[in-house]
């Protein structure tokens, strides 16, 4: 049985663990405290509270769980689910996480990475990855180059005329193109951007597939464009938003991080302020508060998930690590916050999702199978 000073002391310990705030001595002090005998009492009497707290309220929380080791920091996702429960299973297990991931041939299956390909106004094609640097072509009078961050540039200074061009990110790929009146767009993974090869005249447009990030030049006299489909579009001065747009997702989302847009559907006028969204689903436009980080982690490198279902989830993991899913589990109705670096193994993440909710993932070739557990 502990001592009160002892109580008090990895109590304390405790809290700072869960608040992200060890050092990782202290991380490997707590560790070993949890392999003892000694730890039982605290460990129930917090996984009591963290029930009460969870499911006394009339309403499951997601919670977030940290799993820290020397050199290593992971965030991981759970579902109305302690703390303290999942670090039980945890160190119970020898400080190993779920081993039960049935794979074949998952060294096939490596996270997304910096590619895309360029197709110019004549048809030709320019594959693009992080390899590639310098100038890559000249088309009417404008020079496109990869400079040294790996970003594909336009300089239309000696434009003559316009062509159009496209670059499309395939499954598991990722690009920057900064267009020739100097806006900066990240296209995230299965993306498409399409745009002239010049800004002549008084409009700036270009056409979204996927999903992008866009940081767009001030220019008064030439109000910049977005169009998504036929009834949809965007306009901006200067600004910073996000466009969700995939056809399969269930809806669409436009967040704004700074400035203002019109969004425009069917003739409706929306108006958004920083730190809204429009929300598309079923023809109807709702604006709502939003999570900005959240909706630009992608990024940023993380998968960040907020109260998100799992068919969710896994259409996210299907587009960046180029795989298929097959949802069998009769249940999926868990919803799961948390964050893991995009970089990450695909194996990594099934587990850090296993420990978090009540299913079993396996791989076979190229497909992710969700069971239960």
């Amino acid at each position: 049985m502990l001592s009160g000073n002892r109580r008090e002391y990895y109590s304390k310990l405790l809290d700072k663990y869960k608040s992200g705030t060890c050092t990782e001595d202290e991380i490997r002090e707590l560790f070993r405290f949890f392999g003892s005998k000694g730890s039982d009492e605290l460990l129930e009497k917090d996984m009591r509270m963290e029930f009460d707290r969870i499911f006394n309220t009339g309403k499951k929380q997601a919670k977030t769980i940290w799993i820290q080791r020397p050199a290593m920091k992971i965030l991981i996702a759970a579902a109305s689910v302690s703390i303290l429960v999942a670090l039980w299973i945890f160190y119970r297990n020898g400080n190993q996480l779920p081993k039960n991931i049935a794979t074949t041939k998952t060294e096939l299956i490596k996270p997304g990475h910096t590619q895309a390909v360029l197709t110019l106004g004549n048809g030709s094609q320019i594959i693009l990855d992080s390899s590639l640097k310098g100038q890559v072509a000249v088309a009417t009078g404008t020079v496109i180059s990869v400079n040294g961050a790996g970003d594909l540039v336009y300089d239309a200074r000696h434009a003559e005329n316009i062509s159009i061009n496209e670059i499309t990110t395939p499954v598991g790929g990722i690009y920057k193109v900064v267009l020739p009146d100097g806006s900066n767009v990240w296209l995230n993974a299965a993306s498409k951007l399409t745009f002239p090869s010049a800004f002549i005249g008084s409009r700036r447009e270009v056409t979204l597939e996927g999903e992008g990030f866009f940081e767009i030049t001030k220019d008064a006299a030439k109000p910049f464009t977005v169009k998504l489909n036929i009834d949809e579009e965007i306009k901006v001065l200067g600004t910073v938003f996000n466009v969700m747009v995939y056809g399969d997702e269930p809806h669409q989302k436009i967040t704004l991080l700074e400035g203002s847009i019109n969004f425009k559907q069917k003739g409706e006028t929306h108006i958004l302020k920083p730190g809204q969204q429009a929300v598309i689903e079923g023809g109807k436009t709702e604006i709502r508060e939003a999570l900005t980080e959240h909706e630009t982690a992608w990024k940023n490198g993380l998968f960040d998930f907020q109260n998100d279902d799992l068919p969710s989830i896994m259409r996210k993991l299907s587009r960046w690590y180029n795989v298929g899913v097959e949802l069998n589990a009769r249940d999926l109705s868990g919803h799961y916050t948390g964050s893991i670096r995009k970089s990450s193994g695909i194996k990594e993440v099934l587990k850090m999702l296993e420990v978090a909710g009540n299913l079993n993932f396996s791989i076979s070739q190229r497909k992710i199978i969700v069971n239960d557990k």
